[in-house]
């Protein structure tokens, strides 16, 4: 009887060990979890955070966009006025009559360009293309006449 007594004894003492580790082990599993958990939540603010600055950042480029497209039509623009004005400039330093220099295609300006082309054995259009500018641009800065 004895040694039953000490079977029963053992046989406790080892399921009490046995649940203890139970309870530690799933007591462990659920600080994992939870810091798992609080990981994960750190990381979707991190992904919230990087999609609203992407989401700013692509509308300061759209506005940028809009930006540059309104400067480069302003500059379009000027930069035809002025290049209408280089070409007269240098025609009347060639030594052909444009009229007023004025950035405008008057018909002086356009007979000029044909005399040019016609002097210089280009082709006569009367619109300066870039082979007529490239003869053209040396009186840009020098008169002739």
């Amino acid at each position: 009887m004895k040694n039953g007594k000490l079977i029963v004894f053992f046989s406790l003492i080892f399921l009490a060990g046995c649940a203890t580790t139970r309870k530690d082990s799933g007591l462990e599993m659920r600080s994992q979890v939870s810091q798992l958990q609080s990981e994960l939540q750190q990381k979707d603010n991190q992904i919230i955070a990087l999609q609203e600055a992407l989401d700013k950042e692509s509308k300061e480029r759209a506005a940028l966009a809009t930006q540059l497209g309104t400067l480069s039509e302003r500059y379009k623009h000027v930069s035809n006025q002025a290049s209408l004005k280089q070409i007269q400039l240098a025609l009347q330093n060639a030594g052909y009559d444009v009229g007023k220099i004025d950035g405008i295609m008057g018909g002086k300006t356009h007979q000029a360009i044909k005399d040019f082309q016609k002097a210089n054995n280009l082709k006569v259009t009367g619109k300066v293309d870039k082979e007529t500018w490239l003869v053209l641009r040396q009186y840009l800065h020098k008169k002739v006449k």
